[in-house]
């Protein structure tokens, strides 16, 4: 099913249902996700070596990134030195360096990382020197649990925001949820969702996938309303992060610039009024085409590649060329 459809059914939160519903088919593709599966910034495993490292006996370990298997001896000397040139550079950093480089590389920094500075730890000749691999050991790792923790919040808010949006599509009186929604249940969800932008971005989009999967796979008839609700949710996303800050009336911009933003901005049930304007506006089809594809380039390749922002954004912006395609000229 395309984010631009939706069928009819209704039904209420509980799970009664309270009307014929069909079978959502999302065309998405639905990678699994969960938050104890990818979702997570980094998941820990314990690391088994006893070590003069003291944070290595207790605390748990990021997973290494360049994965596991048989190496031979030659791949294990490159493997070692490049943790060694790692664990060089990270030493003649600054503080802020090291947490910038960190943050930004978090799984750089695995199990092979804080092994090899307690190795190099032990086989320091000085105090001062096994001092140095023990404290960049520590800074470490605690850089890596606040930047997980924080990871962690950030999604915990963002599936809450998922619920809030998805609640806001009930009727406020009787709890029902009823599609196709009608236009005061998704000003509703609008509403919530601009109220909580900051967190409307990839980790909110993950957990309606999961959802999404979750809905595909059950086969009782009263959930199949909530994956047309979640189609909606994934509408109004890209209607709220793909139209262009600027002023769609502004008079420098061009013709079809303006109507294509005025698109975007539109509700799916609103997009043949927006388009009307085009010959008032003198917009041919042809130059529509163009600006949509002009703005499909830059904001997929904008997107963070296999991401479920720049999957949502780029099917969404096809259904919009297939719109524009039908129209009659």
């Amino acid at each position: 099913m395309s984010l631009s459809s939706l069928t009819t059914g209704r039904f209420v939160a509980g799970g009664q249902c309270l009307g014929p519903a069909r079978r959502a088919r999302p065309s998405l593709a639905l990678g699994g996700t969960s938050k104890a599966s990818h979702m997570r910034l980094a998941c820990y495993s314990k690391a088994a070596r006893k070590s003069s490292v003291p944070h290595l006996r207790s605390r748990r370990l990021p997973p290494c990134a360049s994965g596991k298997g048989f190496q031979t001896p030659q791949e294990e000397l490159k493997k070692t030195a490049a943790t060694d040139a790692l664990i060089d550079s990270m030493l003649a950093m600054s503080v802020e360096d090291r947490r910038l480089r960190l943050t930004q590389n978090l799984m750089d920094f695995g199990t092979d990382f804080y092994l090899r500075c307690a190795a190099r730890s032990d086989a320091a000749a000085s105090e001062e020197e096994k001092q140095k691999f023990v404290q960049l050991a520590s800074e470490c790792m605690n850089i890596t649990d606040a930047v997980i923790r924080e990871a962690e919040t950030k999604m915990d808010r963002s599936e809450q925001v998922l619920r809030d949006i998805l609640t806001a599509a009930a009727d406020p009186d009787s709890g029902e949820f009823e599609v196709p929604l009608s236009p005061a249940a998704v000003s509703r969800m609008d509403s919530v969702m601009n109220a909580n932008r900051d967190s409307c971005g990839e980790e909110m989009l993950a957990y309606a996938f999961a959802y999404l999967r979750k809905l595909n796979e059950d086969k009782e008839n009263e959930v199949d309303g909530m994956a047309l609700i979640i189609q909606k949710v994934l509408q109004l996303f890209c209607k709220l992060t793909l139209a262009t800050p600027e002023d769609p009336d502004a008079a420098d911009r061009k013709p079809e610039e303006r109507i294509l933003d005025s698109v975007l901005r539109s509700d799916v049930s609103l997009w043949q009024e927006a388009l009307s304007k085009r010959q008032e506006l003198g917009a041919s089809k042809e130059s529509l085409v163009q600006a949509l594809r002009a703005r499909m380039e830059a904001v997929v390749l904008g997107d963070p590649s296999g991401s479920y922002t720049q999957k949502v954004h780029a099917e969404y912006l096809q259904e919009v060329e297939a719109y524009i395609n039908k129209i009659q000229e």
